[in-house]
């Protein structure tokens, strides 16, 4: 056996160990907490554009000098009840 090893050792100190899988988990739900993180930015960020959109849409001058926020005033309302 002891001829066996000097070329183990030989062998184990080329080989690379690999990363040890506490490290790979801690990087993986990094990575997926940091895109999550980005998503919800994205999204945050859509929302917002979405009702800004929105809001200037009608609050908008309607070309005639007055913002109309419910129709006329010449409408009537019907109650069903």
């Amino acid at each position: 056996m002891s001829e066996y090893r000097p070329l183990l050792e030989k062998a184990g100190d080329r080989a690379k160990p690999s990363l040890d899988a506490f490290e790979k988990l801690e990087r993986r739900r990094a990575r997926k907490q940091r895109n999550k993180r980005i998503a919800t930015a994205v999204f945050a960020f859509a929302i917002a554009i979405g009702g800004s959109v929105g809001a200037f849409t009608a609050f908008r001058d309607s070309g005639n000098g007055a913002t109309q926020l419910g129709g006329s005033a010449t409408d009537h309302f019907y109650a069903l009840w």
